[in-house]
Parts: C-alpha cells; sequence; structure tokens
C-alpha cells in the first residue's frame, strides 16, 4: 500500500511540472494548451525595438520613433482570435489626424497557428503564426474607403511563450531580419488579455 501511494505520490509530482513549458507558464492546469489559447484576446501591451525604431502601447496609444527620431502618437487597438482548429484572424485599427476618427486604417491577417519547439526549446514553447491573407482598408470618414488586399503570403511570425494562461498571454519575439537590401535586429513583447 504504502508503494502505490509513493508511487501515485511521485506520478503526481512528475505531472506537475511537466505541465510548465514557458518560464511564467502555471505549474499546474487542466486545459489543455490549445484550450488556453483559443478565444478572443486585446492586446493590452506591445513594445518593438529595432535599431532605427520603436514602438510602444500606451493605453489605448501607440507611440511611434522613427529613425529621424520623430515621436508620433496615435489611437491604435490590437485583437487576436486564436480557433482551436489552427486558424487566426489578427485585426489592428489605427486612427490617424487631429481628430482621430477622421483617417481610419484598419489591417486583418489571418492563417495558421501552431505550436512548436526548435532549437532546444520546449515542445510547445514557441506559438509560430503563418500568414495565408493580408488586408487592409483605410478611408476618411465620408468618403469612399480603399481596400487592399494580398493572399498566398508565406510570411510566419515565431514567437517564444513566456505565459501562456486562460486570462493572459505573454509573447515575446527576438529575431534578425534580413532581405537584400537590409538587415536588422528586432525585440517585440506582447501581452494579451481576453476581449471582454
Amino acid at each position: 500500500m504504502k508503494l502505490a501511494a509513493r508511487s501515485l505520490l511521485l506520478f503526481l509530482g512528475l505531472s506537475l511540472f511537466s505541465c510548465q513549458k514557458g518560464e511564467d507558464d502555471p505549474k499546474f492546469t487542466l486545459l489543455t494548451r490549445t484550450n488556453r489559447l483559443a478565444g478572443e484576446w486585446m492586446v493590452t501591451s506591445y513594445s518593438f525595438v529595432a535599431s532605427d525604431s520603436s514602438a510602444t502601447l500606451n493605453g489605448d496609444s501607440l507611440i511611434t520613433t522613427d529613425a529621424d527620431s520623430l515621436v508620433a502618437a496615435k489611437a491604435f487597438e490590437w485583437r487576436f482570435t486564436f480557433e482551436k482548429d489552427g486558424a487566426y484572424i489578427s485585426e489592428t485599427t489605427e486612427l490617424n489626424g487631429p481628430d482621430a476618427t477622421l483617417d481610419k486604417l484598419i489591417t486583418t491577417i489571418s492563417g495558421d497557428w501552431e505550436f512548436a519547439g526548435a532549437n532546444n526549446q520546449k515542445s510547445k514553447s514557441q506559438l509560430v503564426l503563418i500568414e495565408s491573407e493580408f488586408k487592409q482598408s483605410s478611408g476618411v470618414e465620408g468618403s469612399n474607403i480603399a481596400v487592399f488586399t494580398t493572399s498566398g503570403n508565406t510570411t510566419a511570425h515565431i514567437y517564444h511563450i513566456r505565459e501562456l494562461r486562460d486570462n493572459k498571454i505573454v509573447l515575446t519575439q527576438n529575431e534578425v531580419v534580413s532581405d537584400p537590401f537590409t538587415s536588422f535586429s528586432k525585440e517585440v513583447n506582447l501581452v494579451l488579455e481576453p476581449n471582454n
């Protein structure tokens, strides 16, 4: 009987530690990673730092600084929807101009998501977002709306999952971006909370 009780305690103890993938993940949860990710989320904190520019979400204002040290602020909102079947939608809304309702830019990206773990990372410790469609619509109130759509994109974004809970997601990204014309490093931090 004592052997069975010890075995049960050992099994429970090991299973408690095996649930945690990200540094700040819950020690134990009955929800799968997919169930914790699925749903509608609002980005409540965002920072982007590259060698020549930066952006920070402060409440509902996005503050950007460009290579010439010019600072701009605009009303900004960013939402994600993750489906259990692996589909996702990212939608940002930017309001520009002295009267923030005058010039509106909505960017919608849809595609597929999946968990990954590579380069000595734990399994399911990364979130890969694979874009399949990029759509932007813009317009000034009272005028026509311009819509730009591209499909078949092959862009993928890989985020490290620091924390994945049913009420909070923390994602980070550190990478070097290269193309034939330039190369730069960037650091991104995102905090998502349920969209109520």
